[in-house]
């Protein structure tokens, strides 16, 4: 006699409930669905988008003057700012077997996802797509790196990133050295000044304790010592006074193109340069007032020479 199979095995097998059917997976749901929301409640008709939230300003589109998250980047649950998108198929397939289960994935039976490894709604693809992880890990992963409005796309490459550098080290190394130039020139000028009055000795070798200063040094008599007025100077052998900035005038009315400057005028030929074939006068002299001679250049302020006078006679 064959014995019936019991109706309570029977009843098991038919009603058991098969393991897709009991998980909520996302490839039970339409593509569209899967995909997140990417805008954000900010706006940016006004001013640039906050940096909190970590998007760009859509500037045309249906999205125009609103923040929006890049590529790669989903707004938050609360849509105030954006967060890693949280992928829920992974790099596994499962046409011929079961998913790994080192994934932590099932296989979607159907949509867009069909024979794919997805993970359940609660659960996001890792980084890699190799295994699901709790949402909750995922976004505390996600607080670690850079805020979406600066993903990858807008880092420059390491060569960049050294071109830039060695641009800016440059820049300001060209900026420094231009400052230290003119630091240095504007010292050198205060220098030179400085050597300039150093330079200009006021005593001459003569002296003038029981007779005069020689007309010729164009000195006057201080406490027994010829010695230059203001504005001028001992001649390098300290014989004489010279106007330390120049004669007024060192030209005289005489030329030389065709003759020699007359004795008379005591001054040289120019051969060159803007005074050329003209009779001008040499170191320590000046022309005189209507230009026909050189004389040394103390003889042309007698104002000076009598205030000489007058010294030598108080004394």
């Amino acid at each position: 006699m064959v014995q019936k199979p019991s109706m309570l095995v029977v009843c098991s097998l038919a009603g058991r409930p098969s393991v897709e059917s009991s998980v909520d997976l996302a490839a039970d749901e339409d593509e569209d669905k899967n995909k997140c929301n990417s805008v954000t409640k900010g706006t940016c008709a006004h001013l640039d988008c906050n940096d909190s939230r970590g998007a760009v300003c859509a500037k045309e589109g249906k999205n125009k003057d609103k923040c929006v998250c890049k590529k790669g980047f989903c707004a938050s649950d609360d849509g105030e700012k954006c967060v890693k998108e949280c992928k829920q198929v992974t790099v596994g397939t499962c046409a011929h077997l079961d998913c790994n289960d080192s994934r932590g994935a099932v296989c979607g039976k159907k949509g867009a996802n069909k024979d794919k490894c997805i993970c359940k709604k609660d659960e996001c693809a890792s980084d890699d797509g190799e295994k699901c992880v709790p949402i909750k890990e995922f976004r505390a992963a996600d607080k670690k790196e850079k805020k979406g409005a600066l993903d990858e796309e807008d880092k420059p490459s390491g060569k960049d990133a050294k071109k830039d550098a060695k641009k800016g080290a440059k820049k300001e190394a060209k900026k420094e050295a231009k400052k230290e130039a003119k630091k240095e020139a504007k010292k050198g000028a205060l220098d030179d000044e400085s050597d300039s009055k150093e330079k200009c000795i006021t005593k001459t070798k003569g002296t003038c304790a029981h007779l005069k200063c020689d007309a010729s040094r164009g000195a006057v008599c201080e406490k027994d010592v010829c010695v230059c007025k203001k504005g001028w100077c001992a001649s390098s052998d300290e014989e004489k006074c010279i106007q330390k900035d120049g004669c007024k005038n060192k030209v005289t009315k005489g030329t030389c193109a065709h003759l020699k400057c007359d004795g008379s005028r005591n001054a040289q030929c120019e051969s060159s340069g803007e005074h050329k074939d003209k009779c001008v006068c040499g170191e320590g002299l000046c022309a005189s007032d209507d230009g026909d001679k050189c004389v040394p250049s103390a003889a042309l302020d007698e104002e000076d020479e009598d205030d000489g006078k007058a010294r030598r006679r108080r004394r």
